[in-house]
Parts: structure tokens; C-alpha cells; sequence
């Protein structure tokens, strides 16, 4: 017994510790470029980075994250149930089984500036009978949607929304939500107009990502749409689905720093798959945490991009 309370003293004190450190936390850092490094980056990647802030939105998301971590019974049953679970079904369909390990990606603040405003793509306000309502436009993809929270802050725009997810867990979730699902190796070969495609942190996460790079362009280009591309770097590749977890296509990302495989990560791979620029962002990518930490976060790159005119390099 004097073993066991040792024990927890002791994970709670460095469960405590690690709070401290969380709290404590510069989080201005999380959206702005370091000085040093940023002349790492070439002058278009300058001049097109919108600066971000810490936002009411992803405030409030934290917050969620510190008043679910307060109740210690609903942590330890996920804890207990992840253990038994993990062993038949993947992470992603535990997440949609349990309800927990939501994801936050933007706030609905930070995709209006960054996106949509810059796309003068804003839903039309329309008179209907006195009565003033949203009029959206156009048609959204959304590729590996998970549970269709970050999905919906983009869905309010457009008239209608597709998805692809692997998860059968979080399929069922999306298909609850009114948006239709399309089949995740075939989505492309549809005649289907998108006027945007959404690819938020799923690169990294597929076995052939140059392959998906290629298909969204030509989709792309019969519709003259754009694409909203997230991916967290410093880069590290990993497939749920395949046992190595190693991708069949690596991306030729380099550099130790955030700007670094920015740089990268434009000239190896975005351009030669023929990709044009119009604007990039670095945002937190923040997941709601489990019984030892409140929240985790990584870092996204945000871009906002088009098919350029020119053909793509061939891939080898």
C-alpha cells in the first residue's frame, strides 16, 4: 500500500509539472515565424504568410480541454477502454467510438481571414421575405474528415459537402451530419465539380501521398477550384492502416526547422506537383488530451493553393 501511494504521488506531481509547463506556455509561438530562421524562406513564401493569433475560438477550445480533464472518472474509463479496444479496432474509430480526442485545426475566425475572405468567397446575404439568410456557393471535398468537426466550420460556405474517411466509426459520424460520403480511392474518378478540396493533415497519415497530390490537381482543374492543404512539420510520416506504418511514397521534405521544411516542403513537393500559392499560415494543431496531459499540440502549415497553368514535374 505505502508502494501504491508513492506511486500516484509521484504521477501526480509530474502530471502537475507538466500542466505548469503547458500553462506557462508562450503561445504567440505557436502562429508567428522565428526571426532567425525566417530568412530561411524564399520571398514569395514571405510575402504570402498571413499571421495568426491565439483567437477567442481556439481559446475556447482549451478551455473544453481543461473542463474535461477535471473529471477524473470519464479519463480513466477512456484510459481502460482504449487499452481493450486498441486491440481490435484503430485509434482514429476508438476516437469516434469514445467521443474524445477531438481535434482543432482553425477557428472559425482564423479560416474566414485566412480563406475565404481571401478568396472573396463569403456567403451571400439574401432577402427572403423580410428575412434576411446565408446563400452559399459552390461545392467542398473534404479528404479523411474524421468525425466532421472541422469539416463543418468549412461546410457553412458551400452549398454542398462530400467527404472520404476511412474510419467506419467515423464514417457512420459523418453520414449523421448530412454530408455525403464518397469512396476514399475513388472519389477522384467522379465527374463531381469542387470548387474546393480540404486535404487537412492527411498527407503524412497516406500510403501514397504524391499519387493524392495529383489526383486533387486534376480535379481541380476541370473546376478551376482551390485546395486548403494542412500538414504539421516538422514532417514525420506514419500509416495508421499498414502494420510497418511506413508510406509506399515518402515526401523529399529536409530541414531541421519549422521554416526550413516549409521551404522544403514547397520546392520538393507542392511546386514540381504543380501548385500555385496564394497564401500560407502556421496554426496550432491541438488535440483534446487524455488522463496525463490536458491537451497536446503540434504544428500545422496552412496552405491555400490553386493548379498552376504549367504541367506538373513526373514524379520517379
Amino acid at each position: 500500500m505505502p508502494l501504491f501511494r508513492r506511486s500516484v504521488h509521484l504521477y501526480l506531481l509530474k502530471r502537475h509539472c507538466r500542466e505548469a509547463t503547458l500553462f506557462g506556455l508562450d503561445k504567440s509561438r505557436w502562429y508567428r515565424l522565428v526571426d532567425d530562421n525566417d530568412q530561411m524562406l524564399s520571398d514569395e513564401l514571405r510575402g504570402k504568410f498571413i499571421e495568426c493569433h491565439l483567437d477567442l475560438g481556439t481559446q475556447r477550445f482549451i478551455d473544453a480541454c481543461y473542463y474535461q480533464s477535471k473529471c477524473l472518472f470519464r479519463s480513466l474509463w477512456i484510459l481502460i477502454m482504449r487499452s481493450i479496444l486498441k486491440l481490435f479496432i484503430s485509434s482514429t474509430s476508438i476516437c469516434g467510438l469514445l467521443n474524445c480526442g477531438r481535434m482543432f485545426v482553425f477557428s472559425d475566425e482564423q479560416i474566414e481571414k485566412f480563406c475565404f475572405d481571401t478568396l472573396d468567397m463569403q456567403s451571400e446575404m439574401v432577402d427572403n421575405g423580410g428575412r434576411s439568410r446565408r446563400q452559399n456557393r459552390g461545392t467542398l471535398l473534404d479528404i479523411g474528415a474524421g468525425d466532421g468537426n472541422v469539416t463543418a466550420k468549412l461546410a457553412k460556405y458551400f452549398n454542398r459537402t462530400y467527404v472520404t474517411e476511412l474510419s467506419r466509426t467515423m464514417q457512420n459520424r459523418l453520414i449523421k451530419r448530412a454530408f455525403h460520403l464518397l469512396d476514399v480511392d475513388e472519389w477522384h474518378e467522379h465527374e463531381f465539380r469542387f470548387d474546393m478540396i480540404s486535404c487537412l493533415n492527411v498527407l503524412d497519415r497516406c500510403d501514397r501521398p504524391l499519387d493524392m497530390l495529383s489526383n486533387i490537381r486534376q480535379s481541380l482543374q476541370r473546376s478551376g477550384g482551390h485546395l486548403l492543404l494542412a500538414i504539421v512539420l516538422p514532417l514525420v510520416q506514419y500509416v495508421e492502416s499498414k502494420r510497418s506504418h511506413q508510406p509506399e511514397q515518402y515526401l523529399p521534405v529536409q530541414g531541421q526547422t519549422f521554416e526550413q521544411q516549409v521551404q522544403s516542403f514547397w520546392d520538393n513537393v507542392l511546386a514540381p506537383a504543380g501548385f500555385e500559392l496564394i497564401c500560407w499560415t502556421k496554426l496550432p494543431y491541438l488535440s483534446e488530451g487524455n488522463i496525463d496531459l490536458t491537451y497536446f499540440w503540434l504544428i500545422d502549415a496552412i496552405f491555400l493553393l490553386k493548379p498552376a497553368p504549367h504541367n506538373p514535374s513526373e514524379w520517379v
